[in-house]
């Protein structure tokens, strides 16, 4: 997410610089069990989606790019989210789609896709960001059916593991429509090697002619959850091109967005 530590008051310092790969330490984790034990999803949500905190401004904006995306490309049936995290924000604008599979790495971000689903009062509120999407298209006023809409497309919750050939092992799904994935492969790849390896993992589940949206950070190398930090890959916009060309995408699309916080960058691609 950002290469300073930064909690819910807007505090900052540069713990994560100066860190190298291979440093042991307690807080600074990358590996699957270390999201499984020191992920905490609802702080995780607390701290980079609190509405009018310090990311909604960018967040909205990479929701108005997505929402053009949905809208003037990313169609189809079925749509697919890699490393959905504990969010279903980058869902929000697929109202196209009726059927939906989020798949997410761990078990507690999982849980609380399934608690906004089922409407549990535990569940984060989303409301402010469908209500946002909405205005967008001047339907501010209908949040309330687009977001029980989506609760009713969105049929799983699946486990996925971008490493493996078939990253939603051992369910085997048809070729998906569209992909989106967000936040995801670059925390889940320790070098560019491996994060073109997974991205071909994740090309392997949309069909041909298929688009995918990818939303990542830009020369950043780390985020951190509560008291945890995590490695990210430090990434720019020639090596994400890159890697969809050599995974067998063609009309890339990239966009670049920036705060004072951090860089992003949401891309479409399509399949060939």
């Amino acid at each position: 997410m950002a290469d300073v530590s930064e909690d819910v008051t807007g505090n900052r310092s540069n713990t994560c610089t100066g860190l190298i790969p291979g440093d042991e330490e307690t807080t600074y984790s990358q590996k699957g069990e270390n999201y499984h034990d020191a992920f905490d999803p609802k702080e995780y949500l607390k701290c980079y989606y609190t509405p009018n905190g310090h990311y909604f401004d960018l967040y909205c904006r990479q929701l108005q790019i997505m929402h053009n995306l949905y809208t003037e490309r990313v169609r189809g049936t079925s749509l697919l989210d890699v490393g959905s995290g504990p969010c279903i924000g980058s869902l929000i604008s697929a109202s196209g789609f009726t059927e939906i599979v989020a798949s997410e790495f761990t078990e507690k971000n999982r849980e609380e896709i399934w608690n906004w689903i089922r409407n549990d009062p535990s569940a984060f509120d989303w409301s402010p960001y469908f209500k946002y999407v909405c205005g967008l298209d001047g339907k501010c006023g209908e949040w309330h059916i687009r977001q029980e809409q989506l609760r009713k497309t969105l049929k799983d919750v699946v486990p996925c593991n971008v490493h493996l050939a078939n990253p939603l092992a051992p369910v085997v799904f048809r070729p998906f429509d569209a992909i989106v994935t967000c936040g995801c492969l670059d925390v889940a790849c320790h070098d560019y090697e491996t994060y073109k390896k997974a991205l071909k993992n994740v090309a392997s589940l949309l069909k041909s002619g298929g688009n995918i949206i990818i939303q990542g950070d830009i020369n950043e190398t780390c985020y951190t959850v509560g008291t945890n930090t995590f490695k990210c890959l430090n990434l720019n916009e020639p090596q994400v091109e890159n890697a969809l060309t050599e995974a067998g995408f063609v009309d890339i699309d990239l966009k670049v967005l920036s705060s004072a916080m951090f860089t992003l960058f949401v891309v479409a691609a399509t399949k060939s």
